[in-house]
């Protein structure tokens, strides 16, 4: 592990030049989490392999939580339209 000191100084001296390697999906990464944020990342996971998932999948139960509460009963188009899924999908849930 490198001093925290060390790391530190480091961390502040990384530019934008310094991820011309970097392929553009890592370089959106970048963009979304900013560049101090990713150089954290580096240091705390750097070298393994990590699977990022959907959107979809991460959100889906907070969805469906929120499906649930504006239901009245007769709403299920609305509420397909609304949360992009089928009709099928709003009565499944």
């Amino acid at each position: 592990m490198i001093d925290e000191e060390v790391k530190n100084r480091l961390r502040e001296n990384v530019g934008r030049e310094d991820l011309r390697e970097l392929s553009p999906a890592l370089m959106q990464v970048v963009d979304i989490i900013s560049l101090e944020q990713f150089v954290d990342l580096c240091y705390a996971i750097g070298g393994l392999s990590i699977y990022v998932p959907k959107f979809e999948s991460i959100v889906a139960a907070a969805r469906d939580r929120l499906i649930l509460k504006e239901f009245s009963g007769y709403n299920y188009s609305e509420l397909a339209m609304k949360y992009s899924i089928s009709e099928v999908w709003v009565r499944q849930i």
